[in-house]
């Protein structure tokens, strides 16, 4: 019988083994060597087509050069989990319906880590989307016909699926959404693509005729090739499957963007772990190095918003987000000339002003989304009193990325000074109770104007001050 403390020093020594594998270094040459995999398919199976590569959030975007595509998508492998199939009403993802409509087909790209061939995004979230916007597209089609899975899929689960793809289409058509159908749009069939699959130009041809094939082509390009333990010894360092997972817990600071601009830093596999992290701290340091200055506006129209990607809601409300991550001191005598009052959710902007409104949250922090549950009903009734004074004044909503805790503030307000269809305004707040079938169809309209992500803690509070 062995020693119990040789059976625990060899499960130490397993872990630390394990731990040294997945370091910094063999994860980012893992992702180099998926990429190459990538370059080398669309070279050789999709030249001859007009296809777009598509990074499925968030691990897909490390997977392509920010230059490789003109677009994401987020579908989460949690819409797929066994039990909890759904179509989620926050990630529609119908920005991808006219990218369908006007190209040949769209390959959309992800990975997952060890033990799965595919994300659950791809084997069941992707897939039931495809089937709900398919009988949208195509309302004769049994869900028989449009429900296409893969083999890590039973018949049994495919079946319960089924089953519950009315409910979903039903929660589908209540958020009451006038949908645009590009034509020639026919019904998406999901098409599982991943390192050593049989495929070729001939095959992608074929699925791409018009005259044969009732279903347009979905290509799910699964980067990573599955292993064994989810590693594979390489000749100069160890392959991880599904590298890019959880990046969070791995990347010390290091973004995909940063990877990609700064990629030849850690493209030579000769580069030790060492030089790596020190490579990896440095671009950090100085990307915060670079936010830290203070910069005082003292200009009477100088905006500190991305103008450039500034939304529309409604004749008065407007949607965007903030520039940089720089901070920002507004000045007494600082005024917008194209807004009557700005509100920004960010910690970085300090402001002094009546027409600048600053809350110190930040997007995509938790604490700050709970944190809004106390703010937001006087940011509420700020607007309001502008929003009500005078139909000529127009406000835009900032906040660090424009998807998060501003769209909850916009949420809010929509709900309450609003119809659903947004073309008028009420002649005062709405003083019944707001439920969730609202809540969901003004957050789905907000998705079709623009591409946004609010976090479930900012949904959550905002539901919390409207509900309660």
């Amino acid at each position: 019988m062995t020693d119990p403390e040789i059976l625990k020093d060899l499960k130490e020594l397993e872990k630390s083994s394990r731990r040294s594998n997945l370091s910094i270094r063999n994860r980012l040459l893992s992702i180099l060597h998926d990429h190459s995999y990538l370059v080398n398919l669309r070279n050789a199976v999709f030249k001859e087509f007009d296809v777009l590569f598509i990074p499925n959030e968030r691990c897909g975007l490390w997977y392509l050069k920010h230059d490789e595509f003109p677009a994401t998508c987020y579908f989460k492998s949690t819409d797929g989990h066994t039990g909890q199939w759904d179509f989620s009403t926050r990630r529609l993802n119908f920005h991808l319906l006219p990218l369908l409509a006007s190209h040949d087909a769209l390959v959309i790209v992800d990975s997952t880590r060890s033990g799965k061939k595919m994300s659950d995004a791809f084997s069941r979230t992707i897939p039931i989307w495809c089937s709900i916007l398919g009988k949208m597209i195509s309302p004769e089609l049994s869900w028989n016909q449009l429900l296409f899975v893969p083999s890590v899929v039973s018949t049994m689960e495919r079946e319960t699926i089924i089953k519950k793809l009315d409910v979903l289409y039903e929660k589908f058509l209540g958020l009451d959404l006038s949908i645009p159908v590009p034509k020639p749009l026919r019904p998406f069939r999901p098409v599982w693509i991943s390192p050593g699959s049989l495929i070729d130009a001939s095959a992608v041809r074929e699925l791409l005729n018009l005259e044969t094939q009732q279903f347009q082509p979905l290509f799910l390009v699964t980067a990573s090739k599955a292993c064994p333990d989810g590693e594979d010894k390489m000749a100069a360092y160890t392959y991880v499957q599904g590298a890019a997972d959880d990046h969070e817990s791995w990347s010390r600071g290091l973004d995909s963007q940063m990877f990609w601009n700064h990629v030849e830093c850690f493209s030579d596999v000769l580069t030790d772990e060492s030089m790596v992290v020190s490579n990896v701290v440095r671009l950090v340091d100085s990307a915060r190095l670079a936010s830290s200055p203070v910069q005082t506006i003292v200009s009477g129209c100088t905006a500190f918003w991305d103008t450039t990607d500034v939304t529309q809601i409604t004749s008065q409300i407007f949607l965007g987000k903030l520039q940089d991550q720089l901070p920002h001191h507004i000045d007494v005598n600082w005024k917008s000339n194209d807004f009557t009052l700005v509100v920004v959710l960010d910690e970085s902007i300090v402001a002094s002003t009546p027409h600048c409104a600053s809350y110190p949250l930040t997007s995509g922090s938790k604490k700050s989304s709970r944190q809004l549950r106390k703010e937001l009903p006087k940011i509420m009734n700020l607007i309001k009193s502008v929003l009500y004074a005078d139909d000529s004044n127009r406000i835009i909503l900032l906040c660090g990325d424009g998807s998060d805790l501003s769209v909850g503030v916009l949420l809010a307000c929509l709900c309450m000074y609003y119809n659903e269809n947004w073309t008028y305004r009420l002649d005062s707040p709405n003083i019944n109770k707001v439920d969730k079938v609202q809540i969901h169809r003004h957050l789905a309209r907000i998705v079709e104007k623009r591409r946004v992500n609010p976090s479930r803690a900012t949904l959550n509070s905002v539901n919390y001050v409207l509900m309660s």
